[in-house]
């Protein structure tokens, strides 16, 4: 077996590569882009065991190893190579260096991690995963994220987060930072400022109270509220609730009610 590649032998290999087109490919692993890149570049484009240019098997591209969780990525291999591992088979070339070199616990290395669950940041804390959402701990084991998995849940325990990230995927978040230099998450950023239950991450962060919305009490059926009483007032209600265009379109019609009334008034007079 050559120990050296030629430069054909290494082109025909980055050929065999699947591209970022399909990247649930890696996704499924819980690999973002980035991640995948690196592990591309850790094995300059062959099997990290046999050290072979070119895929063995019918789908011809390097695969994707993994020990236990998805996100317990190990390395890139040969279909060969990948489908008669196991965690101690040291009969294939390179193996046993290759299983002590793992790279999800390279990456825990690298960031000073525990490859098991670590306690739980206290309340107020905030996680950022490898897809760059962003989990708030708000409340006791609740942790909530700024964008909603598959099945529509925006909620995780402390434990689920790890079973479904792994270690090497959670990294804490500044949340003061974030939200004064304006990179914390819009949807976030709004749920801060506004949600009922976030009063203390507010105080955290810096954020303003929420402006209370004026009563009704001691008004008559027939009053407007004190927000609708003009056409400006109605629009700054209804903006974060409307698109843009929409606001301005109600805007348009308002006035242009307001002008007819005013019209009417006038012309009775």
């Amino acid at each position: 077996m050559p120990t050296s590649l030629t430069s054909a032998e290494i082109e025909a290999a980055v050929r065999a590569w699947p591209t970022h087109e399909r990247c649930t490919v890696h996704r499924r692993y819980k690999l973002s882009c980035e991640q995948y890149e690196e592990l591309l570049d850790r094995s300059g484009n062959i099997c990290e065991m046999c050290r072979r240019p070119l895929a063995r098997g019918p789908r011809n591209h390097l695969a994707i190893d993994h020990c236990g969780p998805m996100w317990a990525v190990r390395g890139l291999l040969c279909n060969g190579c990948n489908a008669g591992l196991g965690d101690d088979n040291y009969t294939y070339r390179n193996a046993k260096e290759y299983l002590a070199n793992a790279w999800w616990e390279r990456r825990c290395a690298a960031i000073g991690v525990p490859l098991t669950l670590r306690p739980e940041p206290p309340i107020g804390s905030a996680i950022r995963n490898q897809f760059g959402v962003v989990w708030v701990h708000l409340s006791e084991n609740e942790w909530y994220g700024s964008t909603r998995d598959v099945y529509g849940n925006s909620w995780k325990y402390w434990s689920a987060l790890f079973d479904l990230y792994g270690p090497h995927n959670l990294v804490s978040y500044n949340l003061r930072a974030a939200y004064r230099d304006g990179s914390m998450p819009s949807n976030l950023r709004y749920t801060v400022e506004n949600g009922r239950d976030w009063g203390s991450i507010r105080t955290i962060v810096g954020a303003p109270k929420p402006q209370a919305r004026p009563s009704n009490r001691g008004r008559s059926r027939g009053d407007s509220p004190p927000w609708l009483e003009t056409p400006e007032q109605t629009v700054a209600a209804l903006r974060g609730f409307v698109t843009p265009e929409e606001c301005r379109r109600i805007g348009e019609l308002l006035l242009e009610d307001t002008r007819t009334a005013s019209q009417n008034a006038r012309d009775v007079a």
